[in-house]
C-alpha cells in the first residue's frame, strides 16, 4: 500500500484496467475530477492483475507519469470486491462510493462525483477532460519517457520537413475475438485516409509505427513503399512512440487508443487527424463522443480488403 487510507478518503481513485492507451484514459479522467473536486487523484492498479483467460495481460504503464504515493493497490477487481485485508487496512476507502460508468458515450453523471469516489470505467472520450484539455496535453509532453532511441529517432523525423504518421495495430487484433469486436482495418481505410489528407495539403513520406511492422507494410502493399518505419529499441517505453506520432504534421489513427493519444497529443492548430469510422466493428456501442470534432474521418471499411 502506498497511500495513507485517509488520503484516499479524501481524493479520487481510478481502477485501472488494459493497456497504456486505456490507462491513459483513465487517468485522465481521473486528473480531470481531482482537479474540479482540488484533491489528490489515486490510481488502482490491482485490476490489471484480474484479467480473463483469453484477455491481454496488461502492466501498469504510468509509472512516468505519477507518483509511487499514487499508485496503489487496493482493489481486487473491477467488480467491486475487496480483499478483506484490504477492508482492515482501509476501512475509509471500503465505504467509499464507486462511479461506474454507464455506456459507451460521455457519461455526465461525472459532474457529480465528490471526494472519495472509487472511478470504474474505459471512460474514452475527450470530454472527460476537456476542462483540463491545455495543462494535461502539456504535461503528457513534458513527462513522456525519452531513451537515447527516441532522441535519434526524433531528430529523424523532424529531417524529413513533413510527414504522415500511420499506425497499423495487429497483435491481439488478429485473434477471432478481438477482430470481431474491434474489427482489423485493411488497405483500403488507409489509402483512403491518406487520400484524405493528401486532399486537405498534406504532404511528405509515410511514417509507419506499428507493434508488427513487417506484417503492417504487408498489408499496405505499394501504399507502404517508401515508408520510414519505426522500430523502437527494446528498452523504450511504448510512450515514446506516441509522442513520436504527435509530432507529425498529419495522422492516420488505427482503431486503437494508442494512436487515438498520439491524435489527441498533438497540437490542434497544426496538426491534421484522420481517424476510422465506424471505430469498432462489433460492438455496437455509441462512439459520439470518442473522437475530437475536429478530426476527419474515412470510412473503416471492416470486412473489406
Amino acid at each position: 500500500m502506498s497511500a495513507p487510507a485517509e488520503a484516499m478518503a479524501e481524493g479520487i481513485t481510478v481502477r485501472l484496467v488494459g493497456g497504456l492507451g486505456n490507462q491513459l484514459f483513465q487517468y485522465a479522467a481521473g486528473r480531470a475530477v481531482s482537479e474540479r473536486l482540488r484533491c489528490p487523484l489515486f490510481l488502482d492498479r490491482a485490476p490489471l492483475a484480474n484479467v480473463g483467460a483469453q484477455d491481454t495481460p496488461r502492466e501498469f504503464a504510468l509509472g512516468w507519469l505519477v507518483g509511487p504515493e499514487q499508485a496503489v493497490e487496493s482493489v481486487a477487481a473491477p467488480g467491486g470486491r475487496l480483499v478483506s485485508a484490504v477492508r482492515r487496512r482501509l476501512p475509509a476507502l471500503a465505504r467509499g462510493r464507486v462511479f461506474q460508468q454507464q455506456g459507451f458515450a460521455y457519461d455526465p453523471r461525472i459532474t457529480e462525483v465528490g471526494k472519495g469516489t472509487i472511478l470504474s470505467g474505459y471512460f474514452q472520450s475527450w470530454r472527460y477532460f476537456s476542462n483540463i484539455e491545455d495543462t494535461l496535453r502539456a504535461e503528457l509532453h513534458a513527462r513522456a519517457p525519452r531513451s537515447r532511441w527516441h532522441e535519434a529517432t526524433a531528430e529523424q523525423l523532424d529531417s524529413l520537413g513533413s510527414w504522415i504518421a500511420v499506425h497499423v495495430r495487429r497483435g491481439d487484433y488478429l485473434q477471432a475475438r478481438n477482430t470481431a469486436y474491434h474489427g482489423l482495418l485493411g488497405r483500403g481505410y488507409y489509402e483512403r485516409a491518406v487520400a484524405a489528407l493528401r486532399a486537405q495539403g498534406s504532404t511528405g513520406r509515410l511514417v509507419l509505427f506499428s507493434d508488427d511492422p513487417q506484417s503492417a507494410r504487408d498489408m499496405l502493399g505499394e501504399l507502404a513503399s517508401d515508408a520510414f518505419v519505426i522500430e523502437p529499441s527494446a528498452d523504450a517505453h511504448a510512450m515514446e512512440s506516441i509522442e513520436l506520432i504527435s509530432r507529425a504534421p498529419a495522422i492516420v489513427t488505427a482503431n486503437s487508443s494508442f494512436s487515438w493519444w498520439g491524435g489527441w497529443l498533438a497540437d490542434p492548430g497544426r496538426s491534421v487527424v484522420v481517424c476510422p469510422s465506424p471505430w469498432l466493428h462489433g460492438a455496437g456501442l455509441d462512439e459520439r463522443d470518442l473522437r475530437p470534432p475536429q478530426w476527419l474521418m474515412a470510412d473503416a471499411g471492416f470486412g473489406a480488403a
